[in-house]
């Protein structure tokens, strides 16, 4: 459809359809001489006169033949980044190569390529110069693009994805072929754009979530968990404290009231009172013991190997000492930097009290022995003495449960006690803890 000028100044057109003539149509010089005058005039019998530098040209439109057959488009090759791809008559390009030999497979390029040209033509010999192209990518283009007189046309870097070039012209006197030409291809996705690389990474984001709000909630389990045994630790050491100051204090406290009211009852008797205060001296110095060993547990500054055994050196031969019973000691001279929680001191040295006291009260000993040996994980006391010895089988009375009071006391802490003994051999007391070596 032509489209006059007015319609072109008022916006309904783009463009004025105009039919080129040049030396095809025997016209000798292709200059125009315009001057002062007009370029062109049309006379009343319809014919139109342009002068030239070397005559005066003559149209007759009547006479033009108006070729209204649509123009013939191919496609005549394909280039990627310079490298010929899609085929032409006699073309070897491997694209061209499989789409002869496998017509149904479509041409895949890389996805890392540069730049994708596609060169085309219409077979028009009636004023070619005047054909005109239009082209679009399917996937890329949302409508048709002019491209005027060009033959050509190229795209940078296509994003992965199917598409479809298409091609289409018209004659000199504006005829389209309503048929365009095409190819079809595709762009492969690098493999981070492909589903499964995505589906992996979405996984794993998933996976990487899932596994820090389990560690999370893993972390808040055990945070709760430690508080919770902080807090359970904290009250078995009330409750022992508790415990310790009424069996230690208590006891010694009672018997000293009893005592201070025997004395006053004697005050007629010098000799039995003069027994009775001594006997609350003894208790006193007894509770005064005890208290400090209450108070030594649970000081949190003596809890290293060193504080330990130095307490135990100073301990037992004072113990001792008031039963007339001599002590020996065997430690180490250097001691290693090993924490000894205070539960495991309380017990030990409860432990070694008692089996210090079973000493002094029934195995008519004169000399004991206090070994110390270490081992990586462990503790191990020994108490030896030159006693009566005994049989355990024969000689331990019925309801007697000094021993089975020791046991347990090495039970709470993960540790054991071990009693040899034949009589007139003496008694040796194996008292074995474990121990934990900071920065293991």
């Amino acid at each position: 459809m032509r489209a006059p000028l007015p319609s072109v100044a008022e916006g309904r057109a783009d463009q004025v359809l105009s039919v080129s003539y040049g030396r095809d149509e025997a016209l000798p010089n292709l200059q125009g001489s315009y001057g002062f005058g007009l370029g062109a005039v049309r006379s009343r019998d319809g014919r139109t006169w342009m002068p030239t530098l070397t005559g005066l040209a003559m149209v007759r439109p009547e006479r033009v033949p108006a070729d209204r057959t649509p123009p013939p488009v191919i496609i005549e090759r394909v280039m990627l980044d310079g490298q010929e791809l899609a085929w032409s008559p006699g073309a070897e390009s491997h694209w061209g190569q499989a789409a002869r030999n496998r017509p149904g497979v479509t041409p895949r390029l890389p996805p890392g390529h540069r730049k994708l040209e596609f060169e085309f033509t219409a077979l028009s010999f009636i004023a070619p110069e005047s054909t005109r192209f239009r082209h679009r990518l399917d996937g890329l283009d949302e409508a048709w693009v002019e491209g005027g007189t060009e033959r050509s046309v190229s795209y940078s870097r296509l994003p992965a994805g199917d598409y479809r070039f298409r091609v289409t012209a018209r004659n000199n006197v504006g005829v389209w072929n309503e048929q365009d030409v095409g190819l079809t291809f595709a762009v492969a996705a690098f493999y981070w754009q492909t589903w499964w690389f995505r589906l992996g990474v979405g996984g794993s984001v998933l996976a990487i979530f899932g596994w820090s709000i389990r560690r999370f909630e893993k972390g808040k389990v055990r945070r709760r968990m430690e508080t919770l045994e902080r807090q359970h630790a904290v009250e078995r050491e009330r409750m022992r404290i508790a415990r310790d100051l009424h069996d230690e204090m208590g006891a010694n406290l009672t018997q000293i009231a009893l005592l201070s009211e025997l004395a006053q009852s004697d005050f007629g008797k010098p000799e039995q009172a003069r027994g009775h205060l001594d006997e609350v001296f003894r208790t006193a110095q007894s509770l005064t013991r005890s208290l400090d060993g209450i108070v030594w547990a649970v000081n949190p500054a003596n809890d290293t190997l060193e504080h330990f055994v130095a307490h135990l050196c100073t301990f037992a031969p004072g113990f001792l000492q008031s039963a007339g019973v001599r002590c020996r000691l065997d430690v180490p001279e250097e001691l290693p930097a090993v924490p000894v929680p205070a539960g495991v001191r309380h017990h030990l040295h409860l432990s070694v009290k008692e089996s210090l006291h079973n000493i002094a009260k029934h195995a008519q000993a004169t000399e004991v022995w206090l070994r110390l040996r270490l081992a990586p994980d462990a503790l191990t006391l020994i108490l030896e003495d030159n006693g009566r010895g005994f049989q355990p089988a024969a000689e331990v009375a019925p309801g007697a449960d000094g021993l089975e009071n020791l046991r347990q006391r090495m039970r709470e802490i993960g540790g054991t006690i071990e009693q040899r003994s034949a009589a007139g051999r003496g008694t040796i007391t194996t008292l074995t803890a474990p121990l934990r070596v900071e920065g293991e």
